[in-house]
């Protein structure tokens, strides 16, 4: 059982607790006081109401933006940084300071090399993903797709997540599918946050 499902059980059983003490309070009351039967009508009208207005809040905690805020959560990792020397030096400061989450400064040293390759496009649109600039982040995987398309996979994983993460489930979905059908890079996780897309 996951940290969502354990969450929602636990809100679930609380707002029965509730529920079940105004219940057995109301009834108490009523049989303490020799009440009339339209005060009862009213109290029993309360008890209802009640109801309704856990059951809802109830519903609208699992199909909330909370979801999918967990579900990035739980899915979301930087990708590993592949750690090779170069002769560029920016180059490798910018993966140190990447690899070591360092986020705004491998942003900036990304933005300072002279060329743009698919795989700085990546790093720094993960990086972007990580400090929380998310349209920063889908032009850097946009572009990192269009210079190599055989990492086309890694990109839609990470695209997926910016969505879910900005929850555009259209937009997600369609990503989430491409990677289950490549059959290669989180293949196996995507195919599971789909399910759980589906649930919302």
């Amino acid at each position: 059982m996951n940290s969502e499902e354990t969450a929602n059980k636990a809100v679930i059983a609380h707002n029965r607790r509730l529920l079940k003490e105004k219940l057995e309070g109301f009834h108490q009351e009523m049989e303490e006081n020799d009440v009339g039967q339209s005060n009862s009508v009213v109290k029993w009208w309360v008890a209802a109401a009640v109801l309704v207005l856990i059951g809802t809040s109830i519903f609208l905690y699992q199909n909330s933006e909370h979801s999918t805020d967990a579900l990035y959560v739980s899915y979301y990792e930087p990708y590993e940084a592949m750690t090779t020397r170069s002769s560029n030096g920016l180059w490798d400061q910018a993966l140190s300071a990447y690899s070591a989450k360092e986020y705004a400064k491998a942003i900036e040293l990304f933005n300072r090399l002279d060329s743009v390759s698919y795989l700085s496009s990546f790093y720094l649109g993960n990086a972007y993903l990580a400090s929380d600039y998310e349209e920063k982040a889908i032009q850097q995987f946009e572009i990192s797709k269009k210079l190599n398309p055989a990492f086309e996979s890694e990109v839609n994983w990470y695209l997926a997540l910016v969505y879910l993460k900005s929850n555009d489930l259209e937009k997600t979905r369609p990503l989430l599918s491409k990677v289950i059908s490549a059959g290669t890079f989180k293949s196996k996780d995507a195919q599971k946050l789909l399910q759980k897309l589906d649930d919302i």
